[in-house]
């Protein structure tokens, strides 16, 4: 089974920016046969000048790398927790970065390289083997004297500014106008009308009178008894009557 690789270092850039101060900045040439462009990197201390970072400010050539402050004492950590039967490969300083991109430890190899602490091999280049010299190169980094230049290092935090409403999104200040009104207006509107055709009205018997002994009958008009019964009933044209509710 591939051996897994060991938790990461606590690291001060995790979680956002921070603020350290540059003590000296440098190239280091790769180290791959097949590598191209150099790796701008930067020696950084803190406000007290009490810690040591390394940082991977730039790579020429492309290829991703984090943006991390990584301790000094973590590389050493690394140095001096390894297996000292096994040579010495990049992916030793996996465990000093936070980020997992595979050049991280690549490019801080070829820092340490540049930086001579760390050496290739003789009998097998493409392996290193461990110099020395960890901590007299740390005290000379801190022996810089003036003041020092800040350096942000880290993403700043993504910051999600709220969007002005447009105009067709402000509410007006004759909304409240426009209102309708509350129930129980008792106006009218044409949509309370009810047309009723007068084929759909209700058959009426006709009405008769007896006026004299002979049976003689006076008819007396269905429609006009009917319209006697319903109140405020307006007859339309065209044989449609309209009933305005009460």
């Amino acid at each position: 089974m591939p051996k897994k690789p060991p938790p990461p270092i606590a690291n001060v850039t995790q979680g956002g920016t921070k603020t350290f101060y540059l003590l000296r900045e440098d190239q280091a040439p790769k180290l791959g046969q097949r590598s191209t462009g150099k790796i701008t990197f930067q020696v950084l201390t803190d406000a007290d000048r009490q810690a040591l970072f390394v940082r991977v400010a730039r790579n020429e050539g492309g290829g991703y790398v984090s943006d991390e402050a990584v301790p000094f004492n973590a590389i050493v950590r690394c140095i001096n927790e390894r297996d000292a039967e096994r040579p010495i490969k990049a992916d030793l300083f996996r465990a000093a970065f936070v980020g997992r991109s595979s050049n991280n430890w690549g490019f801080m190899t070829a820092i340490l390289v540049h930086e001579g602490l760390l050496q290739r091999d003789k009998t097998t280049p493409h392996h290193l083997v461990d110099a020395g010299g960890w901590a007299a190169w740390g005290a000379r980094q801190l022996q810089v004297e003036g003041e020092l230049s800040p350096v942000r290092v880290g993403k700043e935090p993504l910051i999600k500014k709220s969007k002005p409403p447009t105009p067709d999104e402000t509410p007006s200040p004759q909304a409240d106008a426009t209102q309708p009104q509350d129930a129980g207006d008792e106006t009218m509107t044409p949509s309370d009308e009810v047309t009723v055709a007068e084929d759909d009205m209700p058959a009426e018997p006709m009405a008769t009178q007896d006026l004299d002994d002979h049976g003689t009958e006076a008819e007396v008009a269905p429609q006009q008894a009917l319209l006697s019964s319903v109140p405020d009933v307006t007859v339309r044209r065209k044989g449609r009557l309209t009933l305005k509710r009460g």
